[in-house]
């Protein structure tokens, strides 16, 4: 078993962390409130970045953005390169903006440091059953050590060949995703006013060939109104930044990803921040 490091203890990396446990993993933590690090027992606290990096096998980071991440790795006095050694595989497991990652790998290279970028798919049931999805990319001796210990919360470890790839393909799944849930949003509220019942559109929307399986799962949560945070639309309205800044780099007009973007500002600005991304029905109310 191996002796990780863990920054990070939102509502995902605290489940990833007790999968870690569970696979008998010893694990040192740091998270800004250290009573989240102290409600999973097995864990031992530590009082910085630099603490939970020193002297273990992997270190894990998982944190909201990229002001966050940037904090935890670069911090010249408590960050983890302050304390990594070369013996230390690092993993950043946020979904952060493609410019940042690069330039976080350019920084870990010229250290001789080996560093995976492996963004996760998936939320808290997801966390809870196992079944993420990592989308890893960097070196490839670093990732054969690390992936028997991803395995122990993910159903599958994606190998990706380029840096960037992983931030870059975390950005366009949520885009998609965060794309469909305004469009299912907005002709839910429309069908409601053409006299249709929510048990009308739940026999008909989810059966129809152009619905994705995961717009079943949210149809249900708009129609019960169920806005418990599973993927809250703050970091939802982040991620489109993210994506239009990534699109734009490209050379595309991120036309479709701007105007969607916008419209999660709107649901932040009408206090629905904190909510699931299922509440974003709630700006069509009327």
């Amino acid at each position: 078993m191996s002796k990780l490091g863990f920054i990070g203890f939102g509502a995902m990396g605290s489940r990833i962390v007790k999968n870690f446990l569970l696979a008998g993993h010893e694990v040192k933590g740091f998270n800004r409130d250290s009573e989240k690090v102290k409600a999973i027992s097995g864990v031992e606290l530590v009082d910085s970045p630099a603490a939970a990096a020193a002297g273990v096998d992997v270190v894990f980071v998982m944190v909201r953005d990229d002001e966050a991440s940037r904090q935890v790795w670069t911090d010249p006095d408590h960050g983890v390169l302050s304390a990594i050694d070369n013996k230390t595989i690092a993993v950043d497991l946020s979904t952060l903006s493609l410019a940042w990652t690069k330039e976080l790998g350019v920084i870990m290279s010229e250290r001789n440091l080996a560093f995976l970028e492996a963004p996760v798919v998936g939320t808290r049931p997801q966390a809870d059953q196992k079944q993420l999805v990592v989308l890893s990319a960097g070196e490839k001796e670093a990732l054969d050590t690390v992936k028997p210990i991803l395995e122990t919360t993910a159903a599958k470890v994606v190998p990706l060949q380029e840096r960037g790839q992983g931030a870059a393909l975390k950005l366009v799944i949520n885009t998609l995703f965060g794309t469909q849930s305004i469009v299912f949003a907005e002709m839910t509220q429309t069908m409601r006013k053409l006299g249709f019942s929510d048990e009308a559109i739940m026999n008909i929307l989810p059966e129809l060939p152009v619905t994705a399986p995961i717009m079943k799962m949210m149809l249900n949560l708009m129609t019960e109104k169920r806005f418990d945070p599973l993927f809250p639309i703050d970091l939802v309205e982040k991620d489109f930044g993210y994506a239009e800044e990534l699109i734009a780099s490209q050379g595309v007009q991120p036309l479709i990803t701007k105007a969607c973007r916008e419209i999660y500002q709107q649901a932040k600005d009408h206090e629905l921040g904190d909510k699931n991304i299922s509440a974003i029905i709630a700006l069509y109310h009327s």
